[in-house]
């Protein structure tokens, strides 16, 4: 997980307790439920387990602000600063005495700023679980647990001992439904373990109706041919924890109409992610909750009810694409006990698109739209979204189409070497053909290149499923029959902080030393005679805030790789080179750059040489003691024969020896040579 660069603070407040029918006792203290829940949920005698998970399955996302003499956080309810979430898991759920009154078991968690807590800190007390035990009653939807728990900080562990109520737990939940409540401190104020009052509120997922799902406006058929899907699942799993990138219109206010929040956050969010899906198992649909961001590193982030949207839609097979209604998160005040959900009036849509190309390489592409009007409050102009990965597994059916192959052919026919008799190069094997190259310009390091393959002839290079053997023969047939082959490659460059690359400009504030990082979309043509690859590439122009169309790319980039002989006996270092073919007056030219990196396959073939060497070594031995064990069995019947036995069987062993140490003296002449 890449969470190197972040320089937030960690904290985590877990609370744990052991709760009894008459008291719930720990080291610290001693608490009683009827002193503090009993007006709230009556305490009632647990019979027997309820296996029936529908009826308590917890709650999706949660938020609170709060609780700062422990969390030392900032308290602003709503700060794009700082991200407060919780968790609540529920540990068992039993039947009582009362009908419609469960004892409940649960786990909650509090982390603040940025924290991914499942990591060093929940490892170290997995033996001490944290737990809150209490009662909730099915009827008024209340629920109160108390427990003790400990905070972690710089200065150590805190205990404390703390009471959650919450309203509104229903045994059903729709997508406008909120669980809100209090964490509170039932230490003495003069206690260093009291705790101001925690206002929380979680999002319920507890037998999910859908209400929404069918209204949805906006949502017009594909312009685009598009793959349809008969597998809601599979959706799901698709759309899991994936990554997209936010393009604005032209005509957009930053300030004002260009995302669903408005100017209210502080920044224009670049990303969203897809988190917290839950299919539906007899109805083809979905709630999710999209994540809003500023990087796309912000997907680590914890929960902030100020940039997410809860959606819930279904599967169009007549539009083929995936179609929601999403609401925000409003509060009329600075606590969450007073936030609710509304304006339900954003639409989304999601599509997969059955032809990629080097203009759009994104498996899945969709929208966000409001259906208000131009003058009314909180409308905004249509938003396009992209996945961020090239190929994303899973969806069959699609297919890329080369565009600039004519292009590529023509400047392939002016720079590539004459052919070498005797020498062969790579035939398509995908790891001979993608590297972390270095980036140099005439003057200094710049950064450094990932060619990823994409795909070659008319195959994906699928990293996540077992595609290489069809690839390489399917580019070995290609090799032989036409010896060139078309390929598409994603090419991420990283370059240092001082470096300007066309209309990127170094940002003299970048104290902090972030590099930058250009993505750029390149097909070409790959000679299998020469080892030479010449491509034509594009690349997104930069702005100020995510804008595209057809003219916002920069294809004007050309892309040449050398590949060295398979069966060179010296290492030979890969070499190319990027360049801009337009004139050094226009804002998108940039000086040309030089490409290099070491092969590979020369490994691959020194890892040959060692397993031949160890065969050698295994028959050779494998031979001694047979000849040894003959030798034996020959001289029992022949006793006078020994002296002559032992020299003849001396030199044969002496021999094997020798003949297994050849590799060996072999590759230590060359490496004197």
């Amino acid at each position: 997980m890449v969470m190197g660069f972040c320089s937030t603070t960690f904290l985590f407040l877990v609370l744990s307790t052991v709760f009894s029918p008459t008291s719930v006792s720990s080291s610290p203290t001693r608490l009683s439920y009827s002193d503090h829940c009993a007006s709230i949920v009556p305490e009632s005698t647990p019979t027997r387990p309820e296996f029936t998970t529908s009826r308590f399955t917890g709650f999706s996302a949660g938020y609170f602000t709060g609780g700062t003499a422990i969390l030392d956080q900032n308290s602003s309810s709503y700060s794009s600063e700082f991200s407060q979430s919780l968790r609540f898991r529920t540990r068992s759920l039993h039947a009582t005495e009362t009908k419609g009154v469960y004892k409940v078991e649960a786990l909650l968690i509090l982390s603040s700023d940025g924290t991914y807590y499942y990591g060093e800190g929940l490892d170290r007390r997995r033996s001490s679980f944290p737990r809150l035990e209490g009662f909730w009653s099915e009827s008024s939807g209340e629920l109160c647990m108390m427990g003790v728990g400990s905070v972690s900080s710089h200065g150590g562990k805190l205990h404390l001992s703390a009471v959650l109520k919450l309203s509104n737990v229903k045994n059903s939940s729709y997508i406008t439904d909120l669980v809100t409540g209090t964490l509170e401190s039932l230490g003495s104020s003069d206690d260093s373990s009291s705790f101001d009052p925690i206002s929380i509120f979680f999002i319920p997922v507890m037998n999910y109706k859908y209400s929404l799902s069918s209204s949805s406006t906006g949502c017009a058929a594909s312009e685009t041919p598009s793959l349809s899907t008969n597998s809601m699942n599979s959706i799901c799993s698709l759309l899991f924890s994936e990554q997209f990138e936010l393009e604005y219109p032209h005509n957009c206010d930053p300030s004002r109409n260009c995302s669903p929040f408005g100017g209210n956050i502080g920044y224009l969010p670049q990303f969203i992610s897809i988190r917290d899906v839950h299919c539906s198992e007899d109805e083809d649909k979905l709630h999710v909750i999209v994540k809003f961001q500023n990087n796309r590193y912000d997907y680590y982030r914890t929960f902030n009810p100020s940039t997410i949207l809860i959606a819930e839609g279904s599967w169009d097979g007549e539009k083929t694409r995936l179609c929601l209604v999403a609401c925000r998160i409003l509060t009329d005040g600075d606590s969450p006990a007073d936030a609710r959900i509304g304006d339900c009036s954003i639409g989304l849509s999601l599509t997969f698109p059955e032809i990629l190309s080097i203009r759009n390489r994104s498996s899945v592409v969709g929208e966000i739209w409001s259906s208000k009007t131009v003058n009314d409050t909180g409308f905004f102009s249509k938003i396009v979204f992209r996945s961020l990965r090239n190929r994303i597994p899973g969806i069959p059916g699609q297919r890329y189409e080369y565009t600039e192959i004519q292009r590529a052919g023509k400047l392939l026919l002016k720079k590539k070497p004459a052919e070498k008799k005797g020498e062969t190069y790579p035939n398509g094997y995908p790891s001979d053909m993608q590297y972390d190259m270095s980036v140099r310009s005439s003057r200094h390091q710049m950064g450094w290149a990932y060619l990823q393959l994409i795909t070659l002839g008319d195959k994906f290079n699928d990293p996540y499923v077992q595609h290489l053997n069809s690839l390489e023969e399917s580019s070995v047939a290609v090799a032989i029959e036409r010896k060139t082959m078309n390929v598409s490659y994603r090419i991420s460059l990283t370059l240092n902080p001082d470096v300007k690359f066309g209309d990127i400009i170094p940002d003299s504030s970048n104290f902090s030393g972030v590099q930058t990082t250009v993505e750029i979309s390149a097909e070409g043509i790959y000679d299998a005679k020469t080892g030479f690859l010449c491509m034509v590439g594009c690349r997104k122009l930069s702005s100020s805030h995510q804008t595209y169309s057809s003219d916002s790319m920069d294809c004007e980039i050309l892309v040449n790789l050398q590949f060295p002989p398979l069966n060179s006996k010296n290492r030979i270092d890969i070499n190319g080179s990027m360049e801009s073919t337009r004139e050094k007056s226009d804002t998108l030219y940039f000086e040309h750059l030089d490409l290099s990196a070491y092969s590979s396959y020369g490994a691959r073939q020194s890892i040959w040489r060692m397993d031949f060497e160890v065969i050698m070594v295994l028959i050779s031995h494998t031979l001694s003691c047979v000849f040894v064990g003959l030798q034996i069995f020959y001289v029992k019947k022949h006793s006078n024969v020994l002296p002559s036995v032992s020299l003849l069987m001396l030199v044969v062993l002496t021999v094997g020896k020798i003949r297994a140490s050849f590799p060996q003296i072999n590759k230590c002449y060359y490496s004197c040579e």
